[in-house]
């Protein structure tokens, strides 16, 4: 019965990569300022908050790492910051009871392990202090 589900998120998996790679970078980016919409973190946070911490954590580093082998840019980056996105959905699962406040609490979820894996994304890529680019982003003009 696990081996049949994990297959049924295998085969998810690997149709959002190949959608990710192939038709939403090219069809569904915004060109000038190069921003695509990212629908396998989505399905990484979406494991995490329902199943819990490991299937979250093993989905996120695998679907990263695949990523990262496409992408061709530094292996494991992707990889590090989806495990540690699908660990904190699985931080959620317990915290939260079913009922209504579990759908809208979902946003909230999406939100913050987004904004924590391109975090760690960005300050590991760019080798620059969270200071230096929430200075840089307040200058602005």
């Amino acid at each position: 019965m696990y081996f049949t589900s994990y297959l049924k998120y295998a085969g998810v998996f690997v149709l959002l990569i190949l959608l990710q790679v192939t038709f939403i970078g090219f069809f569904l980016s915004i060109p000038n300022y190069n921003i695509t919409p990212d629908i396998v973190i989505l399905f990484v946070i979406y494991l995490g908050y329902t199943r819990g911490h490991i299937p979250g954590m093993i989905s996120g580093f695998l679907s990263g790492i695949v990523l990262d082998f496409l992408s061709g840019s530094f292996i494991g980056l992707t990889a590090l910051s989806y495990c540690i996105s699908g660990f904190t959905a699985g931080y959620f699962n317990r915290q939260l009871s079913e009922g209504s406040n579990r759908k809208n609490s979902f946003l909230i979820v999406i939100f913050i392990c987004t904004l924590i894996a391109y975090t760690i994304f960005y300050i590991i890529y760019f080798q620059e202090p969270v200071l230096v680019i929430l200075i840089y982003l307040l200058n602005i003009h």
